[in-house]
């Protein structure tokens, strides 16, 4: 397996995106067997600040991110690996994984950063609007109510992280305490009243915004954030940050767009 990185330009399409302060970013696309996938991102600040690399595949598993895992940590060569996987396994009827894999494969990530030196940070995945994921999957297919697995989800990455004495942030239980998601009701996931889709499971910009503050407010409190650092952000379609400005980049409506600004105002005033 061949994972090949393309630098280009940033198209001009994108620029209203970015902030002043902020050097022009790197597109960076890859080929993995054959195909180009989705493009990501390296934003950095005139300053130099950080650098953040968008790793998220949409419909990826655990165990599809596991394969490609170790040739993503090599090329971002990064100091904090934000991991945020799971909705795939628990609710993608075709591409479902156990619980016990599911662990396995996470145990394995962590394992394998914390042999490089690099700091994991593990993230529970936000629940989702049962009516609209019906719609796309058979609920004959789960076993247990889907939010349910997703709770058990939230349960394991907070075992592994104390097995393997590194962070987690819990974005599960901010979104269950904003009573998030209310059927055509609530303005952080993807509904037909706020976004004209079907959708239930991937988030709004608001939504984007609520996880990278989470992650934000973390990694302030436990004084992980230093001049220079590298990150990437590891994970699915919510991490690549589809319907959003920015999808696929660590600028605009993403998760790890957000949490670049945020990072990047609080190093330069620090």
């Amino acid at each position: 397996m061949k994972l090949k990185y393309f630098i280009i330009a940033v198209l001009s399409a994108l620029s209203n995106s970015f902030h002043p302060l902020y050097s022009t970013p790197q597109v960076v696309n890859y080929e993995l067997n054959g195909k180009l996938l989705e493009r990501k991102q390296i934003a950095t600040s005139i300053k130099a600040s950080l650098q953040i690399v968008n790793a998220g595949i949409p419909g990826n598993n655990s165990s599809d991110l596991l394969k490609r895992f170790d040739q993503e940590i090599n090329q971002a060569k990064p100091d904090l690996a934000i991991i945020m996987v799971g909705t795939n396994d628990m609710l993608n009827t075709k591409n479902l994984v156990t619980y016990s894999n599911y662990r396995s494969n996470l145990r394995t990530m962590v394992t394998r950063l914390k042999a490089k030196g690099i700091k994991p940070l593990l993230i529970c995945p936000p629940p989702a609007d049962t009516t609209y994921l019906y719609e796309r999957h058979d609920r004959k297919a789960y076993a247990e109510m889907p939010n349910e697995k997703m709770d058990s989800v939230r349960n394991i990455i907070k075992e592994l992280a104390v097995e393997n004495n590194c962070g987690y942030v819990d974005v599960y239980d901010a979104f269950v305490k904003l009573n998030v998601p209310k059927h055509n009701s609530d303005d952080y996931i993807r509904n037909e009243i706020n976004s004209n889709a079907r959708d239930g499971v991937h988030p709004t910009p608001k939504g984007y915004d609520l996880i990278a503050k989470a992650v934000f407010n973390y990694l302030i409190t436990t004084k992980t954030v230093f001049s220079g650092m590298k990150i990437i952000c590891l994970g699915d379609s919510i991490t690549n940050g589809v319907h959003v400005k920015g999808a696929g980049t660590a600028i605009g409506e993403t998760y790890p767009g957000v949490l670049y600004r945020l990072l990047d105002i609080y190093i330069q005033k620090n």
